[in-house]
């Protein structure tokens, strides 16, 4: 007897399914794996470091504090990012700044660097004080070089 005649059922679903949805599917996945090891390998990540700022020096320098281990990595010429909350400038507004100096104490927690903002900061009345967050650039790094230099 044939096998065809006894489960016809089966055998048009045989040569139905071509598999096709599977197929694509696969691809589909390949595909974002194959970019999530791209960033994952090639991709970098900004990391900085976060201080306060504490007035203004002379010049139209801007001082800031940022804690000792922070302050390791930082070095002359890098770049930084000032955040004002004063009424200097609108709350939201970046102003791209320059370190210049670097003073710590070795017995302190924390240090002292100062920055030349890269554009005016805007006009401000001199009787109030000067705050805000600073961001220090402080590397790039792959994710994946950011997850080995955790695991130790």
């Amino acid at each position: 007897m044939n096998d065809r005649a006894q489960f016809p059922r089966a055998s048009r679903v045989q040569t139905t399914d071509s598999f096709r949805s599977s197929t694509v599917s696969l691809l589909v996945v390949i595909l974002l794996l194959t970019a999530w090891l791209v960033w994952f390998f090639g991709g970098t990540i900004r990391l900085h470091g976060l201080g306060t700022i504490r007035g203004l020096a002379h010049d139209s320098q801007i001082v800031a504090e940022l804690p000792i281990e922070v302050l390791m990595q930082v070095q002359r010429g890098q770049s930084a990012r000032l955040y004002l909350d004063s009424p200097i400038a609108p709350e939201q507004e970046v102003i791209p700044a320059v370190v210049t100096s670097l003073d710590y104490a070795p017995s302190s927690q924390t240090g002292r660097i100062t920055l030349v903002p890269l554009r005016a900061v805007p006009a401000f009345d001199p009787t109030v004080d000067l705050t805000g967050e600073v961001q220090v650039d402080l590397e790039e790094i792959s994710p994946a070089k950011l997850i080995m230099r955790s695991s130790h």
